[in-house]
C-alpha cells in the first residue's frame, strides 16, 4: 500500500490544500499520517518515518507539504512504476544537481513544471521556480524540492532526517544526499501537483534562517581537502547564501506587485467609458494647476 503523511506546520493550509489532494489521490487502503510539531521539524518527520516503518506491505511513503496539492489522477500508478526499480530511494516533482547549499535551482534542474496558484490581491496562477531556464526532463538528480517527497520502503527504514539542522530548510536535501551516499538513486518524476504558496517575500528573520540553513548544508558537502582558508570559505558561503536569499526576496516582491497591478487593471477595465474620460480630464486639470 502507498501511505501519505504530512508534518503539519499550518493546519489551515493543510485542510485547504494538501488534505483535499490526499483524499483525491489516496487509495482505499492508504493510511494517512499527520503530526503536529513534536520538538522540531526533523524530529516530527522522523516520528512519521517510524510510524510508516511499522506499516505492513508498505510500497511507498508520500511526504507532502501543507501548501502542496496533488492533482495527478495517475499518481499512485506512477509511484509504483518508479519504485519497480529497487535502486530508487527518493522521488519528487523537481530537483537539481551540481549545486551547493540548499539552492538546488542553481544547478542542473530536472523535473516537471510546477503550477503555483496564489491568493494575493485578485489571485492568479504562474509557473513556480521560473527564474532560471526551463527544467530538463525528469531523471536522476542530487536532491529534490521538498514540496513533495516520495520515499521507498528502503528509505523509510534506513534513512532519518537530521534533527541537528537549524530549521526545516535543507532537511529534504540532506536526506537525498544520505540516500546517494548509500549508493541509491534520487529521481524526479512527472507528478502533477499545484503549489499554493503566497507571493510574500522573505522577511529579514526568514532570510537569516535561510542563510543559516544554506551555510550548514554547504559545510556538510565541503571537500575536506579544500586548501582554502576557513575565513575565506566563511565569507564566500555567507555571500552565496545572502545572494540566493535576496533572489527569493525580490522574485516574490515582483510577483506581489504584478498581482496588485493585475487587480488594478481589472478594476479600471470594469469602469464605464464616461467615468474614465472624466477621470482623465480631472487628472489633466490637476497637473496643469501644479
Amino acid at each position: 500500500m502507498i501511505a501519505f503523511a504530512s508534518a503539519v506546520a499550518d493546519p489551515a493550509a493543510y485542510r485547504r490544500f494538501a488534505g483535499p489532494g490526499v483524499e483525491r489521490t489516496a487509495e482505499s487502503d492508504s493510511p494517512v499520517i499527520t503530526f503536529m510539531d513534536a520538538g522540531g521539524p526533523g524530529r516530527t518527520l522522523n516520528l512519521i518515518l517510524q510510524e510508516a516503518a511499522r506499516l505492513p506491505g508498505l510500497e511507498a511513503l508520500v511526504l507532502i507539504d501543507d501548501h502542496t496539492e496533488i492533482v495527478d489522477r495517475t499518481f499512485c500508478t506512477k509511484v509504483r512504476e518508479l519504485f519497480a526499480d529497487p535502486q530508487v530511494a527518493i522521488s519528487g516533482c523537481i530537483g537539481g544537481s551540481d549545486f551547493r547549499g540548499i539552492a538546488w535551482w542553481t544547478g542542473t534542474v530536472r523535473g516537471a513544471s510546477i503550477i503555483q496558484i496564489h491568493h494575493d490581491s485578485a489571485g492568479g496562477e504562474l509557473t513556480a521556480f521560473d527564474w532560471g531556464p526551463a527544467p530538463d526532463p525528469a531523471g536522476a538528480v542530487d536532491a529534490i524540492a521538498d514540496l513533495l517527497m516520495v520515499l521507498s520502503p528502503w528509505a523509510v527504514t534506513n534513512l532519518r532526517f537530521d534533527e541537528s539542522l537549524p530549521s526545516r530548510l535543507g532537511l529534504g536535501i540532506d536526506l537525498c544526499l544520505q540516500a546517494r551516499a548509500a549508493g541509491r538513486t534520487v529521481r524526479t518524476a512527472p507528478f502533477e501537483v499545484v503549489s499554493h504558496r503566497p507571493l510574500e517575500p522573505l522577511q529579514p528573520e526568514q532570510q537569516e534562517e535561510w542563510v543559516l540553513a544554506h551555510r550548514a548544508a554547504a559545510e556538510r558537502s565541503e571537500d575536506a581537502a579544500d586548501p582554502d582558508s576557513e575565513a575565506w570559505k566563511e565569507r564566500a558561503r555567507r555571500a552565496e547564501a545572502r545572494r540566493e536569499a535576496a533572489r527569493l526576496h525580490y522574485y516574490f516582491t515582483d510577483l506581489h506587485y504584478d498581482a496588485q497591478r493585475l487587480r488594478l487593471l481589472r478594476r479600471v477595465k470594469a469602469l464605464p467609458l464616461g467615468h474614465l474620460h472624466n477621470l482623465a480630464r480631472r487628472t489633466r486639470d490637476t497637473l496643469r494647476d501644479l
